[in-house]
């Protein structure tokens, strides 16, 4: 268990690096000379919810590793302080960097999980709501509702 545990916390901290470096060119990638300040803030919002998304991706997968009987979790608290503490304290309470997040688990064992999140607040007309689900993909819409599987991907 010791070694499995060593490997998981390997596995993390190498995915959360290559998260960084991809949310920077994410985010240097789509940026005009011309942006309001609201749009400015938007598109940092944004691309701080994507790292959350990753984050939440890992972090289901480390929890799935740890308890394959148990597969991934039903709900954010599972993966915080209060459960196994694999991410901090901010995403658990389902609102970060400006967004509404919502986990949910399906069936039992959990296979399938979905997360959503969406702008507390739209700063912009066009401000990115998003899904991800365990097969890691993380999708947008720019329309006032929440993102879904149909959805296109946001550019790698």
């Amino acid at each position: 268990m010791r070694s499995q545990s060593k490997l998981v916390a390997y596995f993390i901290s190498t995915t959360l690096a290559v998260t960084a470096f991809g949310d920077a060119a994410h985010s240097s990638s789509r940026q005009p000379q011309n942006e309001s300040q609201a749009e400015r803030q938007a598109a940092t919002l944004e691309d701080k919810c994507v790292g959350d998304l990753r984050t939440l991706n890992v972090a289901e997968i480390a929890y799935e590793g740890f308890h394959p009987e148990k597969g991934f979790t039903h709900s954010l608290k599972e993966l915080g302080p209060k459960g196994e503490n694999l991410v901090g304290p901010l995403l658990p309470t389902g609102e970060a960097d400006g967004y509404r997040i919502t986990l949910r688990g399906k069936g039992t064992p959990v296979r399938h999980y979905v997360i959503l999140a969406k702008p507390v607040t739209r700063l912009v007309a066009n401000q990115r709501s998003y899904f991800r689900d365990e097969t890691g993909i993380i999708r947008f819409t720019t329309e006032p509702r929440a993102a879904t599987k149909a959805d296109p991907q946001i550019p790698q």
